[in-house]
């Protein structure tokens, strides 16, 4: 997560086109997270779709979030 202060900056979508990039070099197919609500946006724009509504279980209550993926396709494919 990037510090709220800092958010809007480019440092999200730096750090997860990193990650992604070395998913593509170990031949991962997907990547499955679970996204806040107000995330949801951010993962769409980088091509993630929800999948599944859940309640995230927390110490004494449970979050709405939703479960999202993105299938990744890879050069040689």
């Amino acid at each position: 997560q990037i510090d709220p202060d800092l958010q809007g900056k480019g440092y999200g979508k730096q750090l997860y086109e990193y990650i992604e990039t070395d998913f593509r070099r170990n031949n991962i197919q997907q990547i499955s997270l679970y996204s806040t609500l107000n995330a949801i946006e951010f993962y769409k724009n980088l091509g993630f779709e929800i999948t599944k509504e859940i309640k995230y279980p927390l110490v004494k209550t449970k979050m709405d979030m939703v479960e999202m993926k993105k299938i990744l396709t890879h050069p040689h494919s």
